[in-house]
């Protein structure tokens, strides 16, 4: 189960991040990635007749029909983020189908192929990332350090298909790696069930641990 799926802990630069004397509390979203999924760099974005188009440095399969999770757009940007099924790809764009007026950007996202749910929850690695996908470790916290407590909810406040209206987060922190749990009017998630959602996190870390 603990490498079936992937969760990146993906703070918002610097500004997600506030350091104490004695501990380090690190905001940002989980984007849920497949095992082995690297993380897509969006580098620009446009709508035309309710077709979304992302610029992007794309490793998906051209025909289209995966379901990707992105973030990593600001909040005037939301619509922008969430899951989507692409309708086709190339070298460099990605194709999603969106309802919302023409419009487009030069903003930076975040697409990875989303996660499917395994019965326990799915593993969060605490490896960060900036808002380009690359690494960004926070180094007042020590490599083998687990969060002291860390609160999860959703940013877009509803889910879609078996998860709908809206599901529940829970984080196991008493195994390692600590799991997110994901529910539905109280029964936990069935086991391959899409992420539907962004998730964010605040966590707090004892201030270099190792």
């Amino acid at each position: 189960m603990a490498g079936t799926n992937l969760l990146i802990v993906n703070p918002y630069d610097m500004a997600g991040v506030d350091t104490t004397t004695r501990s380090t509390v690190v905001e940002g979203s989980i984007i849920p990635a497949a095992v082995a999924s690297p993380v897509i760099l969006i580098t620009s974005w446009s709508i035309t007749a309710n077709v979304l188009t992302f610029t992007a440095n794309n490793s998906l399969t051209v025909g289209g029909g995966q379901s990707i999770s992105v973030s990593g757009f600001p909040s005037a940007l939301s619509f922008l983020n969430g899951n989507f099924t692409t309708s086709s790809a190339t070298a460099t764009t990605i194709v999603v189908p969106l309802t919302h007026a023409n419009a487009s950007g030069p903003d930076d996202g975040l697409a990875v192929l989303a996660a499917t749910y395994v019965i326990g929850g799915l593993p969060i690695s605490y490896a960060f990332l900036n808002l380009q996908g690359k690494s960004s470790p926070v180094g007042t916290i020590g490599p083998r350090t687990l969060p002291k407590w860390i609160e999860v909810q959703s940013a877009i406040g509803g889910g879609t298909g078996a998860l709908a209206p809206q599901p529940s987060y829970l984080v196991n922190t008493s195994v390692v790696p600590n799991l997110l749990r994901i529910y539905s009017s109280g029964a936990e998630a069935a086991v391959g069930v899409i992420v539907p959602d962004v998730v964010v996190f605040r966590a707090e870390f004892v201030k270099n641990n190792y």
